[in-house]
């Protein structure tokens, strides 16, 4: 019904799919989180930016379901470019220690 009222890349209707990811994840339907997530990172790249906070914890995030999946290769790419955009965003903000430590 959000989608029908609010455009599909409105904030709020991707945190919508943010959550229908999360059940589809605790229901072990794993490819339907991955096509959904997939879905929810491009439009945030597109709403918000490839640097938002939020776009990166979606990459962070679709990483966590190709784990799941065993698709460790997709994974570690999608957490390298995690890491390299953390430490791109907070070089000279924050220690390094710290913030490698968060990650």
């Amino acid at each position: 019904m959000r989608i029908k009222i609010l455009s599909p890349d409105y904030p709020k209707t991707l945190d919508v799919k943010d959550s229908l990811v999360t059940i589809f994840q605790n229901q072990c339907k794993f490819s339907e989180a991955e096509r959904l997530y997939t879905e929810v990172l491009d439009m945030r790249i597109r709403v918000f930016g490839a640097e938002h906070p939020k776009t990166i914890d979606c990459q962070l995030y679709l990483a966590r379901i190709f784990q799941n999946q065993c698709k460790y290769s997709e994974a570690e790419e999608l957490c390298n470019e995690v890491l390299d955009m953390r430490i791109k965003i907070l070089a000279g903000t924050v220690p390094a220690p710290l913030m490698l430590k968060n990650t």
